[in-house]
Formats: C-alpha cells, structure tokens, sequence
C-alpha cells in the first residue's frame, strides 16, 4: 500500500475528535503542490503556510494540510483536499489552507521497515521523523511515512504511541511486513506551538 501522510484519528486520551482545523493563506506564486496528509510549515518572510519539511527547532511544522478553497484564474471558488500550486501569476487571485494544528491530535501514519519484519513493541514510545515524499496528483494523498530503521533522537517530530488494529495490520500474512500503520503524535519542540523559534 502507498504511504498516505497524516490522517487525523482522535485525541490524545481518546477525547472526542470534532475534525475541527485551522484556516492559514497559503504562498502565491509558488508551483509546490501540498497534498492531504502534509506537513505545512510558516514562510516567516511572508506570514502565509508553505509545504513543510521534517520539522526541527528551527524550521518547526504548524501542522498538517486537510485540504483547502482558492480562486483560480477564472474567479471561481474552488474547494479540494489537494492544492495545485502555480507559479503564473493571477492564476491563484487568493488561497487558503485548512490545517490541523492541535498539538493532541492523534494521527495514523505508515512506518516503513527496509526489509520485511514483525511490528516490535520496542517500537512504542519512540521519537521518530516523518520522511517528506512527492504526493499522489491521483489520489491527492500525501506521501509522507515514517521510517522505522531510524528512531531514537529527542530532536525528532513525532512519538510512536501505538499500531493500528484492524486484524490484518497488527498480523500481516507470513507475520512479517515492510509496512504497518502506526499512531503517532507531536514531540512538542518541533512544532509551532512549542517552540520558541520563529525561523521559516
């Protein structure tokens, strides 16, 4: 199965999820694509969301991208949960992103192992980075996963909290997988809300 970035579950302690995001400009002029599931992260220079890289201190995630309305060249409004960027001025007259920002959100996420092995509970509770990947322009997925053969560094975005269980996930076939779907939430210093850096 394809990685497909964050998905937002539910909150930490299983508190009632409302689905609820926040609503940022997004950069003109830009011909980035940001896909449901991405990170997206502050342009200090302009105050609008960029597409974000593996967030640390100094470049820390606002949150996840879910989606977003803009005006194209044709001055109609448009919604999606994939934004096409443009660098062809007056193609976008305004854009704007809805963003998951909740730093006690719980979002699932594929970790992938190199070679194929069974999920190890050693798993649980390790910080680990989201590897920022190309998205889907089919399924306007992101392609962001974790890569599970490199955990450990506080300095990392997310913490491992558990693995997804839907009968199959938790016992693939054979017993082994190259991929699982995993529950992960904000190591707290990489993102907006709790770091002190404002660098872009």
């Amino acid at each position: 199965m394809a990685a497909y970035g964050m998905v937002p579950m539910q909150m930490a302690g299983s508190s009632y999820m409302t689905g609820g995001f926040d609503q940022f400009a997004i950069t003109l002029l830009t011909a980035v694509d940001i896909f449901y599931g991405d990170l997206v992260r502050f342009d200090a220079a302009t105050g609008t969301v960029i597409r974000g890289v593996a967030p640390v201190a100094a470049t820390p995630a606002l949150g996840v991208f879910v989606g977003c309305r803009y005006v194209n060249e044709s001055n109609e409004q448009k919604y999606a949960q994939h934004y096409v960027g443009s660098s062809v001025a007056g193609n976008r007259k305004e854009a704007y992103a809805y963003v998951v920002t909740d730093p006690d959100v719980v979002f699932k996420i594929q970790g992938q192992y190199s070679t194929a092995a069974a999920f190890a509970q050693a798993e649980i509770g390790q910080i680990v980075n989201p590897t920022v990947a190309a998205g889907s322009t089919t399924t306007g997925l992101s392609g962001n996963y974790v890569d599970l053969d490199d955990a450990g560094a506080d300095s990392k975005a997310l913490r491992v909290i558990g693995l997804v269980e839907n009968g199959s996930n938790e016992a693939p076939a054979g017993g082994t997988s190259t991929t699982y779907d995993i529950l992960v939430k904000w190591n707290p210093v990489v993102t907006v809300y709790g770091s002190n850096s404002t660098a872009a």
